[in-house]
């Protein structure tokens, strides 16, 4: 998540927001780290009941590694 691009964006559905990842840009790749990823679930857990996070495949998938490394479940 580059710095200030992790905005919450209101949906149509009562009670469904999604927080865009952001452009997929090879450079922003080696910025996610599960600090950040987890400073960022941190705040959402705060503010929301659940949180599910869709990411690439498990296996060569950076970001689903990370978001794996500090989910409270994965499926």
């Amino acid at each position: 998540f580059p710095e200030g691009e992790h905005r919450v964006v209101a949906t149509p559905v009562s009670g469904l927001d999604l927080m865009p990842a952001g452009v997929n840009d090879i450079r922003y790749q080696s910025r996610v780290t599960p600090e950040l990823f987890e400073g960022v679930i941190r705040q959402m857990r705060d503010k929301y009941d659940m949180i599910i996070v869709d990411t690439g495949p498990i296996l060569g998938s950076l970001e689903a590694n990370i978001a794996a490394s500090v989910a409270d479940g994965v499926i």
